[in-house]
């Protein structure tokens, strides 16, 4: 293997950090996307940050991968056949170029702002006007719809919502 490829570390659970050190003093270029979310807590909310890939690592693999296997907080690497599996440069690029270098990017609604009415445009709250609150995992979102005279919080799907 001369020419370098990036491929999928499999690592084990919550472990995606111990394992991207790991990799880095055996002088393997990493990519670890990650991205802040928040939490809510009997303290209320707060912040946390989260892997996008839970349980995967980016490894840049030039000559040799063998040692990854046996690399503190990797279970093994993501095959083809018998050779690492290959993720396109171009996916590599998007994904940073999204979260950065440093891999943390605040996870917000692409088209709407907190506070910003929206409306349901199908499944149950269909028709309903609510407050876009904040972004969930995934294309989820959190909704605040008035029912019985206060806010009710609700995830929907993105695409289920337009603007008011």
């Amino acid at each position: 293997m001369s020419q370098p490829i990036w491929g999928v570390v499999r690592t084990m659970t919550a472990q995606e950090d111990r394992a991207r050190t790991e990799c880095e003093r055996q002088a393997f270029e990493t990519f670890l996307p990650k991205f802040r979310t928040y939490v809510v807590a009997r303290n209320g909310r707060r912040p946390v940050v989260r892997c996008l890939f839970p349980g995967y690592l980016f490894v840049k693999i030039v000559d040799h991968w063998y040692s990854l296997r046996g690399t503190r907080g990797v279970i093994d690497l993501l095959r083809d056949g018998e050779r690492p599996a290959r993720v396109a440069e171009s996916e590599i690029h998007y994904l940073r170029e999204r979260y950065g270098e440093s891999g943390q990017h605040e996870l917000t609604a692409s088209r709407f702002r907190g506070g910003q009415a929206v409306r349901a445009v199908s499944g149950v709250w269909r028709d309903n006007v609510g407050v876009f609150e904040s972004m969930g995992t995934g294309d989820r979102v959190r909704v605040l719809f008035e029912m019985m005279g206060r806010a009710v919080p609700v995830e929907l799907g993105e695409r289920e919502l337009a603007a008011a």
